[in-house]
């Protein structure tokens, strides 16, 4: 863990600023405090918050930081009650490791919970009286699927005793956190993700005591973060951000640039997600016996208990029920093919919850005979795919934008992050589906040149390059270099780190202006692959 971490680094950057500060210019008579989160163990998560929180120091605000300590009856590291050897001894040592190197004010959550540290002495049930507005069965709705790898868990063994020590780690932590809000009381806190459990409930309490709270999570670039101080940053809010910058068309290099982007996404680079398959096969209809039917739809999946689906329904129960849905309906039009391509990276995630098994279990034997499932393991070229196809479905996934920018007739069937932004069919509810299943009406203009300009926003303009801390692998923890010296950090080092404090104290936006957009051409290159979020 310390050399995956990086501490010597992190200690070496924390003294140089100490130095820096003790010689610096004088600091503001009224400081900001702000508060970084650091609850979970994880070397890159532990450099992007070490670095935010000595930058944050240079610029002057007053910084304290918040690790969990143990406790949690459960978390996305481990189930502490049930497992040995216990997840929180692990985690622990990694987080307060990563605060005492940089020698700042230490708060755990462990020191308020009702059992303390000892995960093993938590109550069964949650108290009968609660006074804080948040329900903590609630708070669990992002941690629970993920920790079974399924969307629909509530079958599985033991699925009540996981969702019930969920909510009472949420109770823990909304004890914990709240006299770290008294003692220290922080103007700002900078924490990660802001969706699963521990993350929420910290949002939660510092929003209603008043303090602004700042979320981030991975960019869709390599070393680049989004940041946001409204919705957490794992939804992609991207409302206000395409409100600036919808009518204002590409420059030649801004079209260039993204147009080299998502090609290289297509050739399998750059991606969260896996939609690559096969090269390109001019006889794909034919191979997959559809090359007869009027209309080609291809439907593309979410991993079910991905973040980027779960809980963003809009007209459908969730995006398993969305693919049967559009299966069925799919039966009453039989002149339209319907190619169902399941996320490949199902298998690569080890997914608990198949959607060719809920497929299966829905339909068995009497599958419509215009429908084509393709597998995750199955080689097939999924661009090729959209590019064959007359109209493009998704739920969340950012293959819309994608099919989208390519003159793609897009519907969106979930909260995606480019619905409504005037270049998709915003499907409603399943007889909107249903006529876009049968071709009713006349096909929308090509809206392809308002899908490039998004498209340019949000991976260009809301992704943030990260250049002082570099990851040794997307697929291992493990950080290759961060930032060990105060210059590194200092105001006028970096440019984009110049960015995110600025915004951090004042509240600002975090979508790049002009000037930082341009340096983006010669910033982070895309990387091969990544954990969903």
């Amino acid at each position: 863990m310390r050399r995956r971490g990086r501490f010597s680094e992190i200690s070496s950057l924390a003294r140089t600023v100490d130095s820096e500060i003790r010689r610096g210019a004088e600091r503001p008579k009224d400081p900001p405090r702000i508060l970084v989160v650091q609850i979970k163990t994880g070397a890159v998560l532990g450099g992007y918050s070490a670095v935010l929180a000595q930058a944050l120091r240079l610029r002057g605000a007053e910084v304290g930081l918040l690790v969990c300590g143990g406790g949690q009856p459960i978390c996305e590291v481990g189930w502490a009650r049930s497992t040995y050897p216990f997840p929180c001894n692990r985690c622990s040592y990694f987080t307060e490791t990563w605060a005492r190197a940089q020698g700042l004010a230490l708060f755990r959550l462990s020191d308020g919970m009702p059992w303390g540290r000892d995960a093993t002495r938590a109550p069964r049930e949650l108290p009968a009286e609660q006074h804080s507005g948040l329900d903590h069965h609630d708070a669990t709705r992002v941690s629970v699927p993920r920790f079974f790898l399924a969307a629909q868990h509530e079958g599985f063994p033991l699925s009540q005793e996981v969702a019930t020590d969920f909510a009472l780690s949420a109770y823990g932590v909304e004890q914990g956190v709240e006299p770290v809000l008294d003692s220290f009381s922080p103007d700002i806190v900078v924490v990660y993700n802001g969706l699963t459990t521990s993350e929420l409930v910290i949002k939660h309490a510092a929003e209603r005591r008043g303090a602004r709270v700042i979320t981030y999570s991975s960019g869709f670039l390599a070393g680049s973060l989004m940041f946001s101080g409204d919705e957490p940053a794992e939804r992609m809010d991207s409302e206000e951000s395409w409100r600036q910058v919808q009518n204002m068309p590409l420059t030649p290099e801004q079209a260039s640039l993204i147009r080299a982007y998502l090609a290289g996404r297509s050739a399998g680079r750059g991606m969260h997600e896996r939609y690559d398959g096969a090269p390109r096969d001019a006889g794909l209809l034919e191979a997959l016996d559809v090359a007869g039917h009027d209309r080609i739809v291809s439907l593309f999946t979410n991993i079910p208990w991905d973040t980027g689906c779960l809980d963003r329904n809009v007209g459908f129960t969730s995006m398993r029920d969305w693919v049967i849905e559009s299966i069925e309906a799919v039966r009453r039009h039989p002149r339209t093919a319907l190619i169902v391509r399941i996320h490949p990276e199902e298998l690569r995630w080890g997914s608990a919850e198949s959607l060719k098994d809920a497929i299966d279990d829905a339909f068995g034997e009497r599958l419509p005979r215009n429908v084509r499932v393709v597998l995750p393991d199955e080689s097939i070229n999924s661009y090729a795919l959209m590019d064959s196809s007359d109209l493009v479905l998704t739920y969340t996934s950012t293959v819309g934008l994608e099919a989208a920018a390519r003159g793609r007739v897009v519907g969106v069937c979930g909260a995606a992050h480019y619905r409504a932004k005037g270049f998709t069919i915003d499907v409603q509810h399943g007889e909107e589906l249903d006529a876009l299943l049968a071709g009713d009406g006349p096909l929308p203009e090509d809206r392809s040149e308002l899908a490039w300009r998004y498209a340019f926003m949000f991976f260009f303009r809301m992704c943030i390059p990260f250049p002082t801390v570099r990851e040794q692998h997307p697929e291992i923890d493990a950080l290759a270099a961060i930032a060990g010296d105060a210059a590194d950090v200092a105001p006028g080092a970096d440019p984009y780190l110049d960015f995110v404090c600025e915004q951090i104290v004042s509240g600002g936006s975090f979508l790049l202006p002009e000037d930082l957009v341009g340096s983006a051409v010669e910033g982070p290159q895309p990387t091969s692959a990544a954990a969903p979020v």
